[in-house]
């Protein structure tokens, strides 16, 4: 092992080992801590948190690909990309905690009816996979560089790190390690 793979793997593990104590100190116990962190989570870790969220491997890869597949014609994805994030954190987000509800499909079903609840419930499932195959392809690509493994069993290890990762912190230590990534200050206890 070469200087610069020692140093490569030590921040590694370095960096790993704060994220799992930040998920080893927000551990959940019951399902409200779990989902929505017992709503406990300040707006500004949250907000942080979740631009966090869209401006990640999803965003850069699917974006990056997008518009080298496309062109110019790949900017009407970004376009809509974008402001389908601005209206859900404008016209949605708000309205699900002030009405207690953790999911879109059950803040629109209590609003609507069950039909809008199922094509919302739909419509979430399809997007969730669509993005959770960006994720996964940039943890692969992220593992694979640093571990030397196929692109494969890169996306094992990434699933993996992250499922381990979500079961033990839910929602707060998800969002508190999104925070930490892209703020200074520490998350409030």
């Amino acid at each position: 092992m070469n200087d610069m793979q020692a140093w490569t793997a030590f921040f590694l593990l370095l960096t790993f080992g704060i994220y799992i104590t930040i998920a080893w100190r927000s551990r959940v116990k019951e399902t409200k801590e779990f989902y929505v962190a017992s709503r406990g989570v300040p707006t500004i870790a949250n907000g942080a948190a979740v631009a966090a969220d869209w401006m990640s491997a999803a965003s850069f890869i699917g974006m990056a690909g997008m518009l080298a597949f496309l062109g110019s014609d790949g900017s009407v994805y970004l376009m809509g990309w974008t402001g389908g994030y601005v209206l859900l954190a404008m016209l949605l987000a708000p309205y699900l905690r002030k009405w207690g509800k953790f999911t879109v499909p059950e803040f629109v079903g209590d609003r609507y009816n069950d039909t809008v609840r199922w094509v919302a419930a739909v419509a979430a499932i399809v997007i969730s996979f669509t993005y959770v195959v960006g994720q996964m392809t940039g943890g692969g690509v992220v593992f694979a560089r640093f571990l030397g493994l196929s692109s494969q069993w890169a996306v094992v290890v990434a699933a993996a790190v992250i499922f381990f990762y979500a079961v033990l912190g839910g929602m707060k230590g998800i969002t508190y390690t999104r925070w930490r990534s892209t703020s200074c200050s520490s998350p409030p206890t």
